[in-house]
């Protein structure tokens, strides 16, 4: 975070990682602002490049002081991890009008187990891909 040898700037990192990434997730455990740590009083010492590379990605910022991270490394780690199922927000009105795309073709490598609500699929779709299901309820 104090360094300015190769990223003075949050944009240089960016454009760097951006080059070598096509997808990126990043999380921090930092040193958060003295108004949000649970142990910081020096604003100096707050990761404010990390958690705008953070936040550039969507990604989880963890108090370095917290007691517990568990929480924050979990929500990290659901990024980095493929989905075998989607849960259903809603109970399809009949599960033969299921329908799944994956990058806006239709997939057949799935099923749906009713007593869940749940689709898995039996071929995990690539990574990066976005996976929309459809159905009626």
């Amino acid at each position: 975070e104090q360094s300015n040898v190769y990223f003075s700037q949050v944009n240089q990192f960016l454009s760097w990682i951006t080059t070598y990434r096509n997808n990126t997730y990043v999380a921090s455990i930092v040193n958060l602002a003295p108004a949000d740590s649970e142990c910081t009083n020096n604003p100096s010492f707050t990761g404010t490049r990390y958690i705008s590379a953070t936040n550039y990605f969507g990604g989880q910022i963890i108090d370095i002081c917290s007691e517990d991270w568990t929480a924050g490394v979990q929500d990290a780690s659901t990024q980095i991890e493929p989905y075998e199922y989607w849960d259903l927000s809603h109970t399809p009105l009949d599960q033969n009008f299921i329908f799944v795309f994956v990058d806006g073709q239709i997939y057949t490598d799935w099923y749906y187990e009713p007593s869940e609500n749940r689709v898995y699929f039996d071929i995990l779709p690539t990574g990066n891909s976005l996976v929309e299901i459809t159905y009626n309820y």
